[in-house]
């Protein structure tokens, strides 16, 4: 039995028990069906393996999101539950989970324990229940389910999925709303601390009421610095756990997309990604406190009317100055932040290829080529950045000359007033401060704006990756397999990486046992790669069926097809990390015999011998500094670690020496007993494996029988 992730028991300090053991995952299955909502307990296992760290509750929790349910935590004082709220989680103390589905008149609740692979049903009073828990949630669905009855004519309400992520919920928003609320309000402080001066000391000459009037507006500034300071740090951990929470949707959902629906380029995909950064700059910058002290500019248009009658036109005629051209040059704005955008991600996809193939320009002697594509494309982006930065100095500059003015024309205009009698000196020093002051935040209007543009760009960009086609839509239930077989049946299916035709392989008709050794050969682009790929489900048929186990492979949950099937691509990576650390990648609870057996199968037996730091031997990114076999080796060794019941390598010994090839290929004899084992290479020797050869040759099987009848037919010999 393979080891599970581990949990901290909650009663226990120290104790531990496994996923599998605690019976989370059985009971959140019970409560999922009854829900109707898809369970990939494969994927949740596979997910738990990596969060072996965390504790009971934060597993349940997160495992309950996995499945598109959330949970409600229940007062430990509670005695009662309605059963409305049915039906109610209880974890207990130890590897026992329960899951209450109706309570009695007299309280007696009945529920199922699970516990592990087991499950019993039980009848005792809610309030023992309660009493002995570690933790009772109500449980609920995330979302209504579609119904082919009722979505054509009335489809379930979805919240935007970037409303949904940024904003769950506004509650947190109000105690910045009361804070920017406070914030405004003393800030009048020094308004009437003005007009009271000059309209009642300076006439009246009393020190003393100087003094008291001081001391009061001092500790309204005192006090608005805090409330300030509160306001700012909120502000700030909101915009960084949207932004966390943004991340980890996208990143997420980028490593789920169908790898047809992949973008084409490396580069513009990170640029992609990298909208993220300006989502999160948006979230934590002063844009978001610029829009909170925006509504008050309307009350202290009612508080300047109070004071100065008709002269509050003066700083609505302000604010329209303000936001007219700003949203005059909108359109402006989008066109520049767009075409900054695409430029950089022109650049950025043009750096990384530069990079993964530097060896070779080198080679080639084409640094300066590059140099020209990096030279035009930079000048590109500048100017199309430097458009931007104009186009928001210039806003910028007349939002500041419109700030200055309001003063100025406060001023002028009031000065006259008090000269006949109609409003006193201290009126007017009081409305020109309060017109510069509610005049202040709208003069940031024109960086917010250009801002939300970028923000806007950015949206769409992460939209279109939300968008994109995944392994597994979370709507949509799959077949789950205890154990894939690998019995493969190919009906007029046809594969292709692209859109564009002709197909990458055709294959009219091929049925492959559950245990068979297959080799497949053919030229270059014969698509022997693309058969692989098709059999590990990474690619499926356009038209035509392929069937796996006697399903359709896009009907299978995409976790079991991992699960039971190893597939080594020529593409295959390392990982920046230590040799322990890449190996764990195939099984992250391997002990270090099942990593040393790994090895050994895989022809790397002396490698701990070879590097002085054993497993801690550091990696670079991409196997940097190995040589090709050593690559090859420790992907293969990882491959094998996840003991699968189904192998497809290509070209799985291409970069081994003659030793190190024999070696693998006995190793592998064995180890492949009983699998399913199909191997594409140009190397014959790796054919001893193989009891059956498909021979392909421009997309198509064009034969495909016995191995030694099929290489003494294609050396013209006849058996």
């Amino acid at each position: 039995m393979t080891e599970d992730a581990i949990i901290v028991s909650q009663d226990v300090p120290g104790k531990t028990v496994s996923v599998t053991d605690s019976g989370i995952i059985p009971a959140l299955r019970h409560i999922a069906r009854g829900f109707q909502l898809s369970f990939s307990e494969q994927a949740v296992r596979a997910a738990m393996d990596w969060q072996a760290q965390a504790d009971a509750v934060e597993q349940l929790h997160e495992i309950a999101g996995r499945l598109g349910l959330e949970l409600h935590a229940v007062r430990a004082e509670a005695q009662k539950i309605d059963p409305l709220h049915l039906p109610v989680l209880v974890l207990q103390p130890g590897a026992d989970v329960l899951v209450v589905e109706s309570i009695s008149h007299a309280d007696i609740a009945t529920f199922w324990r699970f516990s592990g692979s087991l499950s019993d049903r039980n009848e005792r009073p809610l309030a023992e229940l309660i009493k002995k828990s570690s933790g009772v949630w109500f449980v609920r669905a995330r979302r209504s389910l579609p119904d082919v009855r009722i979505d054509a004519y009335i489809a379930p309400v979805r919240k935007n999925w970037l409303r949904r992520v940024l904003f769950p919920s506004l509650r947190p928003y109000f105690t910045v709303i009361v804070a920017s609320f406070l914030t405004n309000v003393l800030a009048l402080a020094g308004i009437l601390f003005s007009m009271q001066v000059y309209d009642r000391v300076i006439p009246a000459q009393s020190h003393h009421t100087l003094a008291v009037l001081f001391t009061g507006v001092a500790i309204a500034f005192l006090f608005e610095f805090f409330l300030k300071q509160s306001r700012s740090v909120l502000l700030d951990i909101l915009g960084r756990n949207a932004g966390l929470r943004l991340s980890e949707q996208v990143f997420g959902r980028a490593l789920r997309i169908r790898n047809d629906h992949r973008p084409k380029s490396t580069g513009s995909f990170i640029a992609q990604l990298r909208d993220i950064d300006t989502m999160r700059e948006v979230l934590t910058s002063t844009s978001v406190g610029v829009l909170m002290d925006l509504p008050f500019f309307f009350l202290f248009c009612w508080l300047f009317w109070m004071i100065a009658g008709w002269l509050v036109l003066i700083p609505v005629a302000a604010l329209a100055a303000i936001i007219l051209p700003g949203l005059i040059m909108q359109p402006k704005l989008r066109s520049s932040a767009r075409q900054a955008q695409r430029e950089a991600a022109l650049r950025n996809a043009i750096l990384v290829e530069t990079i993964q193939g530097i060896d070779d320009i080198k080679a080639l002697q084409a640094e300066e080529r590059f140099e020209n594509i990096w030279r035009e494309t930079s000048a590109a982006t500048g100017e199309a950045q430097s458009q931007e930065r104009r186009l928001v100095a210039g806003l910028t500059a007349w939002t500041q000359i419109v700030q200055q003015s309001v003063y100025a024309v406060t001023v002028a205009i009031g000065a006259p007033l008090v000269m006949i009698g109609e409003i006193t000196t201290g009126t007017l020093v009081g409305a020109s401060i309060l017109g510069s002051r509610m005049i202040a935040p709208m003069s940031q209007i024109s960086g917010v704006l250009s801002r939300l543009q970028q923000a806007r760009v950015g949206a769409q960009g992460l939209t279109k990756i939300m968008k994109s086609p995944v392994d597994h839509p979370p709507d949509e239930a799959r077949v789950t397999l205890s154990r894939i077989t690998g019995q493969y049946s190919f009906e007029n299916a046809e594969f292709s990486h692209r859109s564009d035709p002709p197909p990458a392989l055709t294959v009219a008709h091929i049925q492959i046992g559950a245990g068979e050794r297959i080799g497949v050969i053919g030229r270059n682009g014969a698509g022997k790669s693309t058969l692989l790929q098709a059999m590990a489900g990474q690619l499926m048929p356009s038209t035509g069926q392929l069937r796996l186990d006697g399903m359709s492979i896009d009907t299978i949950d995409p976790a079991d097809l991992r699960r039971d099937i190893a597939y080594l691509s020529q593409n295959s990576n390392l990982f920046f990390g230590t040799l322990r650390d890449n190996l764990l990648l195939g099984k992250p609870s391997a002990t270090d015999d099942e990593l040393l057996t790994a090895l050994s199968l895989a022809g790397g037996e002396t490698f701990l011998s070879r590097f002085s730091k054993g497993w801690n031997y550091q990696i670079m990114e991409g196997g940097l500094g190995l040589s090709g076999g050593q690559k090859q080796t420790i992907l293969l060794a990882r491959l094998v670690l996840r003991n699968p019941s189904v192998l497809l390598l290509d070209e799985p010994t291409s970069a081994m020496d003659d030793t190190t090839e024999r070696h693998f290929i006995e190793k592998l004899s064995i180890a492949s007993g009983g699998r399913t084992l199909v191997v594409a290479t140009h190397r014959h020797r790796i054919l001893q494996l193989v009891d059956r050869l498909v021979v392909l040759d421009r997309g198509r099987i064009v034969l495909d029988g016995p191995r030694d009848q099929i290489l003494a037919q294609m050396r013209g010999e006849t058996k």
